[in-house]
Formats: structure tokens, sequence, C-alpha cells
């Protein structure tokens, strides 16, 4: 987020919350002010954040099990 906010990402933009528990998570899933999550962790997990955002039709952007998703330009050194 420090280095973000150094390339001049406006306060507000990005926040990165840490923390455990149903408690920390539902408050952020039901938060009328959130209008979106990002997470990454268990499918267990994943499925009650897909079933919660779909009916509050709030974003999510999840990756789940350990299928960790990359995108590959075309001009990616692939001899790393």
């Amino acid at each position: 987020a420090q280095i973000l906010q150094e390339a001049g990402l406006p306060d507000g933009v990005l926040n990165v919350v840490y923390g455990g528990g149903s408690e920390i998570g539902e408050g952020l899933l039901n938060h009328a002010d959130i209008a979106g999550i990002s997470f990454t962790g268990s499918s267990d997990i994943g499925s009650r954040i897909g079933e919660v955002c779909g009916k509050t039709l709030k974003r999510c952007s999840l990756e789940l099990g350990g299928k960790n998703g990359q995108v590959v330009l075309k001009d990616a050194n692939l001899e790393l």
C-alpha cells in the first residue's frame, strides 16, 4: 500500500485490512459503504463471500484453492 501511495495513488482508493475471524469478515461483507471484496484463501470461506456478494450485488474477486492465476503478456521473459 505504501508503494502505491508513493506512486501517487490518492488516499482512500486502496485500503488494506488485516485480521482474522468471521466477525471482521462478516462486518466487511455486510457494510453498506464497501462496494467490493477481494479475498485469497480457502474455498469454504470464498463460497460464503460469493454467496453474500451475489445477494447484495457487491463486486468480488476470489482466489481460492491454490490455483494461482497469472496474466502473462507477450513481452514477458519466460526464461526466468
